[in-house]
């Protein structure tokens, strides 16, 4: 039998080759998600796999979507409800013209998201930028996190000094150099503590979302917001 893939996700799906990557792939979905961010609905995109225990929330990293939760989700499924959403401006969720792509604007989505599919309280799982966009939502909605989990963490300390980079024709080279396979192939491999998980389908898994509408012009945006500071404790 071969893969059935969402019509949404980009023809470079066509090459993973790990029933992980696979699997989850098949199974993403989107949603209409209504905020007050826009008049029009957010498209936007997540999986949702398991039933019973207290449900999980997982937040991607930086330039990235929740596919990177391929290996993990499936293990915490197996036991408990489990969520992966791409975070606005993120992933395959829409990146719709007139929205703000900052840290409060990614908040308010995530909160939209988790009101209108889940409901009640999650363990929220955070990794890298998803950390700090972790640690944001939890600052604002307390009584919704029940548990925290950080991940390689951003938010601990200070902002990324490429954000001073971004004006033209700087913010369009930035992300064509972010595009550059062999950047990703490093980046690949630094963000793996054991490098034989850093595969060629890996690589593919980190690249998929490239190719999404508006993908340059959200990652310029987010970026010369200043994304996310180092949190102060209270």
């Amino acid at each position: 039998m071969f893969p059935k893939f969402p019509k949404f996700i980009p023809a470079g799906v066509e090459q993973l080759t790990e029933l992980t990557s696979i699997a989850l792939a098949e199974n993403l979905q989107q949603i209409p998600l209504t905020t007050p961010l826009s008049k029009q609905p957010i498209t936007t995109t997540y999986v949702h796999q398991g039933s019973g225990g207290k449900p999980f929330l997982l937040i991607h990293g930086f330039d990235s979507s929740l596919l990177e939760y391929r290996r993990l989700l499936p293990l915490l499924a197996a036991e408990n409800e489990t969520w992966a959403v791409d975070l606005l401006g993120f992933g395959f969720t829409d990146r719709l013209a007139g929205i703000k792509f900052s840290p409060n604007e990614i908040k308010t989505h995530l909160y939209c998201f988790w009101k209108s599919l889940i409901n009640q309280p999650v363990i929220l799982v955070g990794a890298s930028m998803g950390g700090a966009a972790a640690i944001d939502f939890t600052l604002a909605y307390p009584e919704i996190v029940e548990k925290l989990v950080l991940i390689d963490s951003a938010g601990l300390t200070g902002g990324s000094p490429i954000s001073k980079l971004m004006f033209p024709p700087l913010d369009y080279l930035a992300t064509e150099f972010l595009k550059n396979r062999k950047i990703r192939q490093s980046i690949s491999r630094t963000a793996y503590q054991n490098k034989q998980l850093a595969t060629e389908d890996a690589l593919f898994c980190g690249a998929l979302h490239l190719e999404m509408p508006n993908w340059n012009q959200a990652l310029i945006a987010f970026t010369k917001s200043g994304g996310y500071q180092a949190f102060k404790p209270g």
